[in-house]
């Protein structure tokens, strides 16, 4: 199992995902609340396809993850020039003073990562499998 990079990735996923749980923790959010917030401030007028298709998701579980931010009031989404197939998605006032309340445990947190891995580890492997193709 050394050598598997699905079994060493996925466990390396899964440590870093508890890691920053337990740092997010004291604001409310999960990692993936926090991740999909961050996508959607990211977003510049772009449909919900185009925004699952940068974060490497299918668009029905970006749409149910959205969804469930919405219903906290978090994330407002609409059609997108009155096609009701293209959609497009941005953060409420609530959700903006979330994302912008949880960013300091989020940057901590990263600065406890940079100090265990490599020095852009995570961004070499990110640019890496960019490369790998189903």
């Amino acid at each position: 199992m050394a050598r598997c990079a699905t079994w060493n990735t996925r466990l390396a996923g899964r440590r870093l995902t508890q890691f920053l749980e337990h740092r997010l923790a004291p604001t409310g959010l999960t990692t993936a609340q926090f991740g999909l917030l961050g996508l959607v401030a990211a977003a510049s007028d772009e449909s919900l396809g185009a925004m699952a298709e940068r974060a490497g998701l299918d668009q029905s579980s970006l749409s149910r993850g959205l969804d469930a931010l919405a219903k906290a009031g978090w994330v407002e989404m609409a059609a997108m020039d009155g096609d009701r197939r293209r959609r497009a998605a941005w953060l409420t006032a609530a959700g903006t003073h979330r994302l912008t309340a949880a960013l300091p445990a989020w940057e901590a947190a990263q600065a406890e990562i940079d100090a265990i891995l490599d020095a852009g580890l995570v961004q070499r492997l990110a640019e890496a499998v960019q490369r790998l193709e189903p």
